[in-house]
């Protein structure tokens, strides 16, 4: 592999956030942030985790729940235990 295409490989592995905010969560999912704030406060989304103070979600947990049909969070967390495990590569 030629040093372009090891730094290009380099870029690629740190291009996809771990975590993200309502801002990123709402554009993964194709929603205004204010409709994500609305999912979210009802229960509707994943429940999302807190970093010095900020509420991010895990981009992971976000394709699984969307591949599920974006069930409620409540659905989404009885059924998923278990059974959704990170495989260590950033994919569900």
């Amino acid at each position: 592999m030629n040093a372009t295409a090891t730094k290009a490989r380099a870029l690629s592995l740190v291009a996809e956030p771990l975590l993200v905010s309502s801002l990123g969560a709402a554009r993964l999912c194709g929603v205004s942030v204010r409709t994500w704030q609305a999912l979210t406060a009802s229960g509707e989304t994943p429940t999302p985790v807190r970093l010095a103070r900020k509420r991010l979600w895990h981009v992971a947990t976000l394709k699984v729940w969307a591949a599920a049909g974006c069930p409620s969070r409540m659905k989404f967390e009885a059924g998923s235990a278990g059974r959704f495990e990170d495989s260590g590569n950033g994919n569900p």
